[in-house]
């Protein structure tokens, strides 16, 4: 589907990371420049032919390298992911998105509004992040 210039305005994302991410754990991963409705619309298309890996592998990457305390602020329509977990720790980033978007989430699960795998939903409290 196409999804008009209005339905993307801006999110932006803030992680704070609650502990040292280091290699095995994975850093997140930023394509930059990947915000636009052009970009998205051809993301789309590639995962509908199961074709994101071709799609992502022409496109520059920047990893995060996070460590306790550390802020990343993104605009969150950028394409962005975890890199995969070789680790035997869970990775755990403290995060939140504002946006002036009239409705959220977005049809389609489209920008973040699926962020979280429905297994992790609810499983982590303040508490145990803090002992």
């Amino acid at each position: 589907p196409q999804y008009p210039q209005a339905s993307m305005e801006p999110l932006y994302t803030v992680f704070i990371a609650l502990q040292d991410i280091d290699d095995a754990m994975g850093h997140t991963v930023f394509y930059p420049r990947t915000h636009t409705p052009e970009t998205h619309l051809m993301w789309n298309a590639a995962q509908k032919k199961a074709a994101s890996p071709a799609f992502v592998k022409n496109l520059k990457a920047v990893q995060s390298n996070l460590k306790k305390g550390d802020v990343s602020i993104f605009d969150s329509r950028l394409l962005h992911c975890g890199d995969s977990n070789d680790s035997e720790k869970r990775r755990l980033l403290f995060y939140f998105t504002v946006s002036k978007q009239d409705h959220w989430p977005l049809q389609g699960g489209l920008h973040g509004a699926n962020s979280i795998r429905s297994a992790d939903r609810y499983s982590t409290k303040i508490r145990d992040v803090l002992s």
